[in-house]
């Protein structure tokens, strides 16, 4: 069952249809400007509108828009998953809510579709394509990296990132 709608039941690809969708890919370094949302994960779309409101003088052409996520949903309290939201600044931004988010290497998925979905493809990524794979997770946080949002379809086209070892 998917957490936020416990009437849903998430449907998992074969792990060779999520690797037709994963590149192993080397992230520098993002320098952060962040706010941390603690509860549900089902509300981070109207937290990430919000945040990207109160920040719109930073938003360049350049930015990049970051999650980092700390909790699973599936095994973690509904109310208290913890995610970072984040854009890309330039170190000068001299705001106190700024931070560095390590590189490495990462599993890529390339998601092209409506927000309610992406737990499904990162609980399918994490369940069925990890575990074949033969790469291991590495100790670092996952990322989801926007590259488009549409606010009224709630579809977005992003990065889901995994570390790997």
């Amino acid at each position: 069952p998917v957490p936020f709608t416990p009437e849903r039941t998430a449907h998992f690809k074969t792990a060779q249809e999520y690797a037709s969708r994963i590149e192993i890919q080397e992230l520098s370094d993002f320098f952060v400007l962040y706010e941390r949302f603690i509860g549900n994960y089902v509300e981070l779309e109207k937290h990430w509108y919000r945040f990207l409101d109160l920040y719109q003088a930073y938003l360049q052409e350049e930015t990049i828009l970051v999650e980092r996520f700390f909790n699973d949903p599936a095994i973690t309290n509904s109310s208290q998953c913890i995610c970072d939201i984040c854009m890309t600044v330039g170190e000068e931004c001299g705001l106190d809510n700024l931070m560095r988010i390590q590189g490495g290497r990462w599993a890529v998925y390339h998601f092209d579709g409506e927000i309610k979905d992406i737990f499904e493809t990162l609980q399918g990524i994490f369940n069925v394509w990890l575990p074949r794979s033969g790469y291991r997770m590495a100790q670092r946080y996952g990322l989801n990296i926007y590259r488009h949002i549409d606010r009224e379809k709630h579809r977005v086209r992003m990065d889901l990132c995994i570390p790997i070892s």
